[in-house]
């Protein structure tokens, strides 16, 4: 399992360190993605995936700074970062209205982030 997820990690960072034009690819041109723990590794690359596809981004995490990085590092998109938990009904309440308040509807979700009860 770990080869599997440390391939995918290196598959998506070959792909967004490629000199790919970003209006090459826009398969979810004007989408809203919600990207569930998209602070950092496997998420942060599945949102600038997203993003590099035309995505409108509502990027999820408990890092309210990576998440404002995150959202820097892609200022050519429409980016709502929400500081949530998602062992948490509220906070995925919360997500779920954000988005619904800033773009009307939601398109894709990538549930991204992991709950593992032992680690608390």
């Amino acid at each position: 399992m770990k080869k599997i997820v440390l391939l995918l990690g290196m598959l998506m960072t070959s792909l967004i360190a490629q000199d790919v034009p970003q209006e090459t690819f826009k398969r979810f041109q004007d989408q809203v993605v919600i990207v569930t723990g998209a602070s950092k590794g496997i998420g942060k690359g599945i949102a600038k995936l997203f993003a590099s596809e035309g995505a409108k981004l509502v990027v999820v995490g408990r890092d309210e700074k990576a998440l404002e990085q995150l959202a820097g590092e892609l200022s050519k998109t429409e980016v709502l970062s929400v500081r949530a938990d998602v062992s948490s009904s509220a906070d995925i309440e919360r997500v779920v209205q954000e988005t619904l308040a800033r773009y009307g509807r939601i398109d894709v979700l990538c549930h991204n982030a992991g709950i593992y009860p032992q680690a608390r």
